[in-house]
């Protein structure tokens, strides 16, 4: 199977039927093909020792890549519980604050529909006791005006700019200049009374434009941040179970890293074990052509003998090699087939390359035994 040559017939010494017995020719192979034959198996041996080489470096640079690939994934393994952790809490902050939003909005809507509704400027800036000092001024002044008989010309030095309801004030004779005077005075309070009302009610009424504007704007805005907590919460669920997901996928990849490393090295060092019997092969037949041109030149020669002992060496080695091999690789596979994840479990035995050795180890031993056949018959002789 390791050679597609087509070794020719050049002469045929036995025919079907004939008796032969150990020593005796049968057939001869041309010279041309048993050479082409020899370098096209060199050629093979070469091709199979650099696949080795390449595939050496192949299994070391993949070894190193499983091992990286390993690390990573425990490593990521490791970190996920805090990943997931970290993001939940991301999430809940979203809505936390999505929520805190809304509420806050809503006070607000709270507080200023108080203000606008319920009057609570007013009292803020004090407008109904600015206007209850003013009214009891106003009151006092215009009783003393009607007692003292004092007239609001008198009273604001011929202007008048105090207003009030009801008609004028009483004509009353004057009674002395002291009491339109201590009137005066009280009509300046009177005045500063009204000035502080009218900016009371200024601010008041600012104040309460100022609050419908802003109550208007939250009411607007209302929908759009009950719309956010919504999409928040929504968000979450959505985020929080594919962080789940992620989470468990890199427990799960994390727990298969060590049996993703080991099936690796494992299916690397199986590759190598089954090319071991092809290797071993071409290089038996390599040595077996060189025994044969021992054997073509001089059948009994010592340097005959010794190649059919080294051929005879190395089929007992190839043969130990490759039952070794297969014993090993089986049994490493029974024993570790919980810490991988893929396994051939048909046992592998290469039996044509063992048989091979075996027939090939069986000739060299025998042509070595002949040897000494010869040698018997010739000190008998």
């Amino acid at each position: 199977e390791n050679l597609t040559t087509d070794l020719e017939i050049e002469e045929v010494y036995a025919v079907s039927g004939e008796e032969v017995t150990a020593g005796d020719k049968i057939l001869k192979l041309t010279e041309d093909s048993v050479a082409e034959a020899r370098k096209e198996l060199e050629r093979t041996l070469r091709d199979a020792e650099l696949s080795y080489r390449t595939g050496k470096i192949e299994y070391e640079q993949n070894l190193i890549t499983a091992e990286y690939t390993k690390d990573s994934a425990i490593l990521t393994g490791q970190q996920a519980k805090e990943v997931y952790d970290e993001t939940v809490a991301s999430l809940q902050s979203a809505v936390t604050k999505a929520e805190e939003e809304l509420q806050e909005a809503e006070d607000d809507i709270a507080e200023y529909e108080s203000y606008v509704n319920d009057g609570s400027y007013k009292s803020y800036f004090k407008v109904d006791e600015y206007q209850a000092i003013y009214d009891e001024n106003l009151k006092a002044l215009t009783d003393k005006m009607d007692e003292w008989g004092v007239s609001w010309s008198q009273v604001t030095g011929g202007g008048g700019s105090v207003q009030i309801g009801g008609g004028a004030g009483s004509n009353m004779q004057s009674r002395g200049t002291s009491n339109a005077s201590i009137l005066a005075s009280l009509y300046s309070v009177l005045e500063q009374n009204l000035k502080d009302l009218e900016e009371a009610q200024e601010k008041y009424d600012d104040a309460v434009t100022n609050a419908s504007f802003n109550l208007q704007t939250l009411q607007l805005k209302l929908p759009s941040l009950q719309q956010a907590v919504t999409e928040a919460k929504e968000n979450k669920e959505i985020q929080q179970a594919q962080a789940k997901l992620t989470y468990e996928t890199a427990l799960s990849t994390a727990d298969r890293a060590e049996s993703d490393y080991n099936t690796t090295v494992f299916l690397w060092i199986k590759y190598f074990a089954d090319k071991i019997p092809s290797v071993l092969n071409i290089f038996v037949i390599v040595h077996a052509i060189k025994m044969v041109d021992q054997l073509r030149a001089d059948r009994y020669s010592q340097e005959t003998i010794s190649a059919a002992e080294k051929l005879s060496r190395i089929c007992r080695i190839s043969v130990t090699v490759m039952i070794i091999t297969s014993i090993a690789v089986n049994l490493s596979q029974f024993l570790i087939w919980t810490k991988v994840y893929k396994a051939n479990y048909v046992v592998d035995i290469p039996l044509f390359s063992i048989a091979m050795c075996i027939a090939v180890l069986l000739l060299s031993k025998f042509i070595a035994s002949d040897k000494a056949l010869k040698e018997d018959n010739d000190m008998i002789i």
